[in-house]
């Protein structure tokens, strides 16, 4: 079972411009404001999301 139907359950009546003007409300408070909304959008969908913490500039680039 896909989460197709999960997600147009989940978003039933929501507007995508709303979605986004979420997330550019949510970007001046941070990286982890706009994550949390996605993060919500996500579960809500019956997505599995794994939070991962880490600190990107400790991650090596291929090819850098």
């Amino acid at each position: 079972m896909t989460n197709i139907g999960k997600l147009s359950g989940c978003v039933e009546g929501d507007n995508a411009i709303a979605f986004f003007s979420d997330l550019v409300a949510a970007q001046p408070k941070g990286e982890n404001a706009v994550q949390a909304i996605i993060f919500d959008r996500l579960a809500c969908a019956g997505c599995e999301v794994p939070l991962v913490d880490y600190e990107p500039r400790t991650v090596p680039v291929i090819g850098d």
